[in-house]
């Protein structure tokens, strides 16, 4: 009888572990779905998020890593996180999400979500691409991105706008060069494949070598950056 028992304890204290294993891998397996969904459900919400934290990240690899400093730049900091989280997060959101796959290239989504087959047939699909490629490189980054970028870190430092703007201009030709060389085909493959709740995070993700250059070659102040070319 006491081995009955003992059995019939050890059976039910079995069930309940079961049970409880049960339980738990379903609710992992629930909050990992919620999860997943969420990027795609709160594009904007994930892709400025994404982008701000990237940003920062880099730019204090960039000061620690590779200019070797032992203090790292809070307001340089301040410069690059603030750039990711409004223009990266918020505008680039706006241009290649909503403006261009809503009107100026409502069939965008489509040529993405076709098999590989079928894009290397489609010209007209390509050639979207190639527009929102061109657009992207050759309109967006020279005339918005580069002059924003200058403005923001003059805010942040207390300079004259005048003289960011100044600033960009004579840094625009090697600017740009070092923008087309990595992003004409990384914005390529982004418009062609990633779907477009994606174009953000895929953008902050390789953006992470980028920030590293645009960080050391333009994140000082612009006294240090006078003093080095003297």
């Amino acid at each position: 009888s006491s081995s009955s028992s003992s059995s019939s304890s050890s059976s039910a204290m079995n069930a309940l572990r079961l049970r409880g294993f049960v339980l738990f891998r379903t609710g992992m397996s629930e909050m990992l779905n919620n999860a997943r969904r969420i990027p795609a459900t709160y594009p904007l919400v994930f892709g400025a998020t994404v982008a701000s934290i990237k940003t920062a990240g880099s730019d204090y690899a960039a000061q620690r890593y590779v200019e070797g400093a032992v203090e790292i730049d809070k307001r340089r900091s301040l410069v690059f996180f603030l750039w990711g989280l409004l223009y990266l997060g918020g505008v680039q959101y706006f241009i290649q999400v909503r403006l261009m796959t809503q009107y100026l290239f409502p069939r965008a989504a489509a040529f993405i979500a076709q098999p590989l087959q079928r894009k290397l047939v489609d010209r007209a699909g390509q050639l979207t691409v190639a527009k929102q490629v061109g657009i992207d490189m050759f309109i967006v980054h020279p005339f918005t991105f580069f002059p924003l970028f200058y403005q923001v870190k003059a805010f942040v430092e207390g300079t004259c706008p005048k003289e960011a703007l100044q600033r960009c201009w004579r840094n625009w030709g090697s600017d740009l060069r070092a923008l087309w060389l990595i992003w004409i085909p990384a914005q390529t493959f982004n418009f062609a494949f990633c779907p477009v709740w994606a174009r953000i995070p895929f953008v902050a993700v390789v953006s992470s070598v980028y920030t590293v250059i645009l960080s050391t070659t333009r994140g000082a102040p612009a006294s240090d950056n006078a003093h080095k070319r003297h």
